[in-house]
């Protein structure tokens, strides 16, 4: 008789540190969040693996030629978390008295940033070539940049990146000093709408005005 007691008493305890890890393992899946839908398209260009292509008009201030149209084209690749890759590639082309003159720009650099609740302050560097034709002259040169700016989200799917930038080529003996904001909307997982306006103090030269528009597809 003790026997079968303690053989029941055995069964009962078990039961119970059995029953016990069931209502605990029960409360602990109940305090896991359930499957949630991906999140929602990350705001901005910083950080983003993306290609983009824009159109451009750039107006000189009067002088001649008095406007150039061109295309800009970039790919950007995060390397790491607050560090990417970029390569570029811009065009422009202007006319005056039935010539016409084109300069090609091609380079590759990295950004640098830190992201904060407020937003993401970085500093760009790049360098590459440029090469300016027209009919019977040609010319190219080295060309280098830095730059800093901000990536404030001011929306859900919208950024502002206000920035300024020093360009120069070396062979030219030319600079000039970029300042201008840039907008990125995020329409979804694959594509943002872009822009940017800029002017540009330029030296030994007249000044000049920028604006571009386009897309960035995001892979």
């Amino acid at each position: 008789m003790t026997k079968q007691k303690t053989k029941l008493k055995t069964l009962m305890l078990a039961g119970a540190v059995s029953l016990g890890l069931t209502s605990a393992a029960w409360a602990q899946s109940a305090n896991v969040a359930p499957p949630v839908p991906s999140a929602e398209p990350t705001t901005g260009l910083l950080g983003q693996g993306y290609t983009s292509v824009a159109w451009k008009y750039v107006d000189f201030n009067s002088s001649l030629p008095s406007a150039g149209r061109g295309l800009s084209v970039a790919y950007n690749q995060p390397l790491r978390t607050g560090l990417d890759l970029n390569v570029n590639y811009d065009w422009t082309r202007a006319s005056a008295l039935g010539t016409h003159v084109s300069e090609h720009l091609l380079d590759g650099g990295v950004t640098a940033y830190q992201t904060f609740s407020w937003g993401r302050p970085f500093v760009d560097v790049g360098a590459g070539w440029v090469w300016d034709r027209a009919p019977g002259y040609g010319d190219d040169s080295f060309a280098f940049r830095f730059g800093t700016g901000v990536e404030f989200s001011v929306a859900p799917r919208l950024s502002v990146t206000p920035f300024v930038e020093f360009r120069r080529a070396v062979g030219y003996n030319a600079s000039e000093l970029d300042l201008g904001a840039k907008a990125a909307y995020r329409i979804n997982r694959e594509w943002s709408a872009i822009a940017k306006a800029q002017y540009d103090a330029v030296r030994h030269g007249p000044d000049a005005a920028e604006y571009s528009l386009g897309v960035a597809y995001h892979f």
